[in-house]
């Protein structure tokens, strides 16, 4: 059996301030890989979202045009789902607009300086110009349904009736039998994604037509399974812990959840492809939480060979923490290196403990152009603080802008504990001006502890920390220990609870 993961490799191309020009030979390459290159005009960038609920930005922090290219290579015959979203600035405020691209192996795609398809040897259009995918689907739930109103019943029918419009449409399009194919299967997610939501609010939905709902849910997961994609792994998700309460199993944990799952139902293909997308899932984004995952996984006292073999590479991800070289042979033993891609570097795989003196120095530039550097601002009020709380961001970045408040909040709330906020602005020192007018507009001018980085992603902090995407939170404590490199968002649901933790610890 074999599991499909991505694995993103950026290679910036400088283009020596010239427009990039691209031959349709030039998209022609020999291996099964995907490949979509962007045109990134200067201090532009562009952030992906894949099967990992990783976010992968592109930036580019020159002066000058650059391509960007990121391969995507393919571990079997399938189908890779990936969305961005894109802010579209008026006077009304800024829109978001999501769109999606579906990627078959050898696919090549150009994206021109405006994110969209320039020309493509795949699909030629996103999908959300050649189907209808409605905008619900990229929320977590459907909240406030009744099922016995007449409005959610034609909710239901809506959900239906866009599916057969959709069918049709695709039958009419001039495309590939494959492109063809995975259309349609990936016209059946969009239906199953907007099914399952009625799930999230089972209280409020007659038993028969949730059971109904569940029922036609786990007949499509073998097919819809055959698609790479965020929302593939969201029903399958659901399924399991729909099916875990109706065991009387009360938890929101997966984990347990998914131990409880009938053997014959674990080892289907989705639900094994499900099981290794969220253990590298764990890895990738909650590594604290990866422990006791491996407690479960060890202790399950139903024993089959998916429940050892996840035990197993649970085991080898742990071991990261306290030899990362070993654990790193280890993974490339591990099922034929399978799963090498999660020690890729984006993925800051190495756990071992580190501390900032690991890394150089580096300038950085105060309201007043005057200058400092990092270290010595962070460690200038030890005696007075337990913990810095580092906020990477830049005046471009619209994601960062929409966390100030919520994370102004947070400082306002406890400027009387042992945590000290520093901001770090990766604007380039060339832009600085556009720096201090954001925070003139963010009211956040001439506070103490705001500085830009002159080197911005090139500095040697944003190497050390590997920092290819913000907003970016990091934790530091006095004696230099990196204590969190990927703090949570203030945003999240758990931002506080995570930071009270930290505080009185």
């Amino acid at each position: 059996m074999r599991y499909l993961f991505i694995f993103f490799f950026l290679i910036f191309c400088s283009c020596n301030g010239q427009s990039v020009k691209l031959t349709r030979s030039d998209l022609n390459h020999q291996f099964s890989n995907a490949v979509v290159y962007i045109a990134l005009k200067p201090n532009s960038s562009i952030i992906l979202n894949n099967a990992l609920n990783k976010t992968i930005s592109a930036k580019n922090s020159t002066n000058k045009d650059t391509i960007v290219k990121i391969e995507i290579p393919f571990m079997e015959d399938s189908a890779i789902h990936l969305f961005w979203g894109r802010y579209i600035i008026s006077k009304s405020g800024a829109k978001l607009f999501q769109e999606n691209l579906l990627l078959l192996p050898g696919d090549s795609v150009f994206l021109d300086e405006n994110f969209k398809i320039s020309f493509s040897n795949g699909y030629p259009k996103y999908i959300d110009s050649l189907i209808s995918i409605p905008d619900n689907i990229y929320n977590s739930k459907t909240n406030g349904l009744n099922i016995n109103s007449s409005a959610t019943r034609k909710q239901l029918e809506y959900v239906s009736s866009q599916y057969l419009r959709n069918h049709k449409e695709i039958t009419s399009l001039n495309i590939s039998d494959k492109q063809r194919k995975m259309l349609y299967v990936f016209n059946l997610l969009i239906k199953d994604i907007q099914l399952s939501k009625f799930l999230s609010d089972t209280i409020k939905i007659q038993k028969s037509i949730s059971d109904s709902i569940s029922n036609e849910l786990k007949k499509d997961i073998p097919i819809i399974s055959i698609i790479n994609s965020q929302f593939v792994n969201g029903i399958i998700y659901e399924n399991i812990i729909r099916t875990a309460s109706k065991s009387s199993i009360k938890s929101s944990n997966i984990w347990e959840c998914f131990l409880k799952v009938d053997t014959n139902t674990q080892n289907s293909m989705a639900y094994t492809k499900f099981a290794f997308w969220n253990l590298g899932n764990e890895f990738i984004n909650q590594f604290n939480l990866l422990d006791s995952v491996h407690l479960k996984l060890q202790n399950n006292p139903i024993r089959t060979s998916l429940i050892d073999s996840l035990t197993k590479l649970s085991k080898i991800l742990l071991s990261t923490y306290t030899n990362y070289n070993k654990a790193k042979q280890d993974l490339q033993s591990f099922d034929n290196g399978k799963y090498i891609f999660l020690f890729a570097e984006d993925n800051r795989p190495n756990h071992e403990p580190r501390n900032i003196s690991m890394t150089a120095d580096e300038t950085v530039y105060k309201f007043d152009n005057s200058t400092t550097t990092f270290k010595q601002e962070l460690f200038r009020d030890t005696a007075n603080y337990k913990y810095f709380f580092i906020d990477f961001w830049a005046s471009w970045c619209v994601p960062c802008v929409s966390d100030y408040p919520h994370l102004k909040k947070y400082e306002d709330r406890y400027k009387n504990a042992s945590i000290k906020f520093i901001s770090i602005s990766m604007d380039v020192k060339p832009n600085m001006q556009q720096w201090i007018n954001k925070t003139k507009q963010l009211g956040n001018y001439d506070k103490p502890n705001n500085f830009i980085i002159d080197s911005s992603f090139n500095s040697h902090i944003a190497k050390f920390f590997n920092i290819n995407s913000i907003p970016r939170y990091i934790v530091i404590d006095k004696k230099g220990n990196i204590v969190d490199e990927d703090f949570a968002h203030p945003q999240d649901d758990n931002f506080e609870l995570k930071l009270t933790q930290l505080i009185n610890k």
